[in-house]
């Protein structure tokens, strides 16, 4: 039996033992069939051991093996301390988090072991890590080992991001530092520290990852309309580097003929991750009578959200983001004049929506464009459909879902022009291809860092603790062609 072959058989096995474990019961034939398998799966994946990194197959193979260990059949749980809301199972030989039990694999299964281990982590974390954010972190590690043969691969570094600050003793130690514990420290891993900084030193300590927003914001949780649209990556480096092409033109051609140079102009956009900061503080009642670090959370989230809002429109790119409201402005041919046609005036009429329609090149038009503006744009909006009677001009679908004009999605974005006035150059709404077109890169690794003392204005104290929280995040337009910007 051949590798291939055999990673075939691991898969059949581990159905068929999937199957008759989760049966409420078995009969004696089902029982042995049940002792068969797992006899059977043991020794076709012991036949090779960790020498078996030539199979094309081999991550699924351990992927199987992974699945079956998991079982709870097969497995027992810990000592019984560990009581911070986690019910991490373990396999007898295996404990998830000991990185140095695999230090020493050849780099493909190393790989595999991480993205296993810390799949399994993600299923068995805390009650309070929301089933949103557990798929966004399922398919932040889902992507270990996949990308190529570089064990310090991004998506590799994700999933040990997860299992360093995943386990129950981080996530004690870590609430027993906001709460000022000085042992605390002793118990983080050398790791942690300098999250987010760009030279070593000792700065705070990474955010458990279940807590960690630049891990767990989701699309569905955030009050960003950038940030719901758009395409948001995560890295673990300093900048986002990538690849841009307007696209290959292809021709019809005669029987005979020289085909012509159909090559792209090829640019890679770079996108630098930059650092945003908050500092929160409590009183020391607060912290005593409270669980500080599972609130804190949602304090970071909301805090980091409301500072990108406003730079992803109108970020100037030095030292933030680069807002899509300023990029489109150095674009003159993202830009589209209003036409009410009155000279010197600035009006906003129902037929500049329609100029933008017109105005978007077909291919990000029939990608699924969305409306970006103010509330107050998008409420004069709504009367010109009414005053002129225009059906399908404007629909409210309800049931979460976001209103609809001329077919497209519509967002509110507070930090857009709300006023219109006359000779200013107020860009009052944007269509476009956001998934496309503009790129938000979050940069993993939230860190945070704890001041015991709060003292006032005469150096005296206050009776209150702070932390400060950094984290890094970058945004730019990677295509402003995908975009149209209405200018009156």
């Amino acid at each position: 039996m051949n590798l291939t072959e055999q990673a075939s058989r691991l898969t059949e096995l581990r159905s068929e033992i999937l199957t008759l474990a989760e049966a409420d019961e078995l009969d004696e034939t089902q029982e042995a069939r049940y002792a068969e398998a797992n006899t059977e799966f043991e020794a076709l994946r012991a036949e090779h051991g960790s020498d078996w990194t030539s199979a094309v197959d081999y991550a699924v193979a351990v992927e199987e093996v992974r699945s079956f260990s998991a079982l709870e059949t097969n497995t027992e749980k810990g000592d019984g301390t560990r009581d911070a809301g986690f019910n991490v199972t373990q396999t007898a030989t295996s404990n998830p988090f000991d990185l140095d039990e695999i230090r020493n694999q050849p780099v493909g299964s190393y790989r595999s072991e991480l993205r296993g281990r810390a799949m399994s982590v993600v299923e068995d974390a805390p009650e309070h890590l929301s089933d949103d954010a557990r798929e966004k972190v399922t398919g932040l590690v889902e992507r270990a080992g996949r990308i190529s043969d570089d064990r310090k691969d991004t998506s590799a570094e994700i999933a040990e991001h997860v299992l360093r600050t995943g386990s129950p003793e981080y996530h004690r130690a870590f609430e027993d530092f906001l709460s000022g514990d000085a042992s605390a420290t002793a118990r983080f891993p050398s790791e942690s520290r300098t999250a987010m900084s760009l030279t070593d030193g000792n700065g705070g300590f990474l955010v458990p990852f279940t807590l960690d927003p630049s891990i767990i914001l989701t699309s569905t949780k955030t009050v960003n309309p950038v940030r719901q649209i758009s395409d948001v990556v995560t890295i673990t480096t300093d900048t986002w580097n990538g690849v841009s092409s307007a696209g290959v033109s292809g021709e019809w051609l005669a029987e005979g003929v020289e085909a012509a140079d159909a090559s792209p102009t090829i640019t890679q956009p770079s996108i630098t991750a930059h650092k945003g900061a908050a500092y929160v503080f409590a009183s020391l009642e607060v912290t005593q009578d409270s669980n500080i670090a599972n609130q804190l959370t949602v304090l970071l989230a909301d805090a980091k959200d409301n500072l990108e809002k406003t730079s992803f429109i109108t970020g100037s790119g030095s030292g933030q983001p680069f807002g899509i409201v300023t990029a489109l402005g150095l674009t003159t041919a993202s830009r589209v004049a209003g036409s009410s046609g009155v000279a010197g005036v600035a009006d906003f009429v129902a037929a500049d929506i329609y100029a933008l329609d017109n105005a978007l090149p077909d291919r990000y038009r029939d990608n699924n464009p969305a409306w970006l503006g103010h509330k107050s744009t998008w409420n004069k909006t709504r009367q010109f459909g009414t005053a002129n009677n225009f059906h399908a001009f404007w629909t409210d679908l309800g049931g979460g879902r976001p209103a609809s004009l001329i077919g497209y999605d519509v967002h509110n974005a507070s930090s857009m022009d709300s006023t219109i006035v006359s000779g200013s150059n107020d860009d009052v709404a944007i269509l476009g291809d956001f998934s496309t077109g503009y790129k938000v890169v979050d940069r993993v690794g939230t860190a945070i860092a704890y001041n015991p003392l709060v003292v006032g204005a005469n150096q005296r104290p206050t009776g209150q603790v702070g932390w400060f929280l950094y984290f890094r995040v970058g945004a730019d337009s990677v295509n402003d062609d995908a975009f149209r910007m209405l200018r009156l």
